[in-house]
């Protein structure tokens, strides 16, 4: 009889190994196995609708909205515990950080409204050090040198901000906690696709990677996934399906916070989950419904202050703009009259200046024509008419008889062989011609520098007589403009 005993005992055994089955018993009657969960279809019953949700010991789970006073002094603020931070310059606030409840991640929000989303990577004693992924860009927030700092994958850590102000004056926080002595509209939640929302306060409840648990998150995420699973003998367990898949657990199975944080199930982490009574359900749907009849009349508010500064902003507008088109068009009138002005005054001004410069060039024209004069080259030396009475020549270095010439009109004559220079159309300049024809007119210009002149041919293309290398050789008719061997000296004799 005993072997008997023994041998049943042991297929028992071997029995619950196989088929996986556990007993409840009061420490653990609910085992999680890998791959494998246990979701009977009766918390279809369940979903889509108003429940509240019970702790071991009989307290219902509640969803607390906390607003904390921010007034710390600057010393009790470090990169531990900041969660708000203002930025700018130092005259001007041009945004603020916020942490998203007491969560990894941060919202950038500027002047503007513009909306930018981090991820909190780290922190130090007087640093925050924050990531967006999607645009490679990390921020660090540094407490202690009061600095903003931005790098990414082009360029390297450089300061952007200012940081003003760690402080805030209050900070909200939704703490869960199984506290409650009754289902009222705090402890009523919808159960829907995996999610657990708080009726009263319109927020999901959410696991963070720390293993606090949070019931605050506006919009869910992979974060807000929690699967709830059963029943067995009346029980639910409720797992978190991101960062690491752990159970949720009211602590000292109630009348304390509740967590994210246990890799199996036991007393503590099982929960009954009640449909919400009707007045409860009724005070619920009562009180966001007044809550969504005062979000709309606060919205319809703010739209109609914001439709009339909007047309306050546009009259404005339009005043200035009438204001400075009125100042542009008496500026361009004012600038007309002053352009007309200045250009008649130019116009004057450049008449008389052309009036005594040629009043000046006759006068100094005058006084070298029909006179025993020298013709000096840019180098100083004299130009002459050679024995041959056919070359001429600037090498010659004494004003004598043979360098004399007399400008008449617009020939010029040597005064020793009474021969004319002539310009010839190869762009020579010969000086025995006796009697003057077109090739041998050449005009006297006189330069901006009173005391140097220019000679110009009135035939063959009218070029300008050249001192070839300023002086010390032959002068030749076949410069298209003057320069600096192209200019001359004409001196008394």
């Amino acid at each position: 009889m005993f072997v008997n005993s023994v041998s049943s005992f042991r297929f028992l055994l071997f029995f619950i190994f196989l088929t996986g089955v556990s007993f409840p018993a009061e420490a653990g009657w609910y085992k999680a196995s890998p791959g494998k969960e246990i979701s009977l279809p009766n918390i279809a019953a369940l979903t889509n609708k108003a429940v509240c949700i019970r702790s071991a010991k009989g307290q219902f789970v509640n969803v607390n909205r906390i607003s904390v006073p921010g007034g710390m002094a600057d010393r009790d603020i470090n990169g531990r515990n900041v969660r708000f931070v203002e930025f700018g310059t130092k005259s001007k606030k041009l945004g603020v950080f916020t942490q998203v409840s007491q969560s990894k991640r941060w919202e950038k929000r500027d002047s503007k409204g513009k909306l930018s989303k981090y991820s909190e990577t780290n922190r130090d004693e007087w640093s925050v050090y924050l990531r967006d992924n999607s645009r490679g860009v990390n921020i660090q927030l540094d407490l202690w040198t009061k600095k903003i700092f931005y790098s990414d994958k082009k360029s390297k850590r450089r300061q952007i901000y200012v940081l003003r102000d760690g402080r805030r004056r209050y900070e909200i926080f939704y703490n869960v906690t199984a506290t409650s002595k009754k289902c009222g509209p705090q402890e009523t939640f919808i159960i829907r696709s995996n999610t657990i929302q708080n009726m009263h306060w319109k927020t999901y409840l959410s696991c963070r990677p720390d293993g606090r648990l949070e019931g605050g998150i506006k919009n869910p995420s992979s974060s807000e996934q929690i699967k709830v699973i059963g029943p067995r003998r009346d029980k639910y367990v409720l797992r978190c399906m991101a960062h690491g898949k752990k159970f949720l657990v009211a602590m000292y199975g109630g009348g304390k916070e509740l967590r994210a944080d246990r890799p199996k199930t036991n007393t503590w982490e099982t929960f009954r989950i009640e449909p919400a009574g009707a007045a409860a359900r009724a005070a619920a749907y009562k009180d966001a419904a007044a809550r969504e009849k005062k979000r709309k009349a606060d919205a319809a508010a703010r739209a109609k202050a914001a439709v009339v500064r909007e047309k306050k902003r546009k009259a404005d507008a339009a005043a200035r703009a009438k204001a400075a088109a009125a100042w542009e068009k008496k500026r361009k009138a004012a600038a007309a009259v002053r352009a007309k002005a200045a250009a008649a005054w130019e116009k004057k001004r450049k008449a008389a200046a052309a009036v005594r410069e040629k009043k000046r060039r006759a006068a100094a024209l005058a006084a070298i024509k029909n006179k025993s004069v020298c013709i000096r080259s840019a180098k100083g030396q004299f130009v002459v008419v050679e024995d041959n009475q056919k070359n001429v020549t600037a090498t010659s270095k004494k004003c004598g008889p043979r360098e004399a010439f007399i400008i008449r009109g617009n020939t010029i004559q040597n005064m020793h062989w009474k021969t004319y220079l002539s310009c010839r159309p190869d762009g020579r300049l010969e000086g025995g011609i006796k009697k003057p024809s077109s090739s041998e007119q050449i005009e006297v210009i006189q330069l901006r520098r009173r005391d140097k002149y220019a000679l110009r041919c009135m035939a063959h293309g009218k070029k300008f007589l050249v001192a070839m290398y300023g002086g010390g050789k032959e002068l030749r008719a076949d410069r298209p403009k003057a320069s600096t061997w192209e200019t001359f000296r004409v001196v008394p004799r």
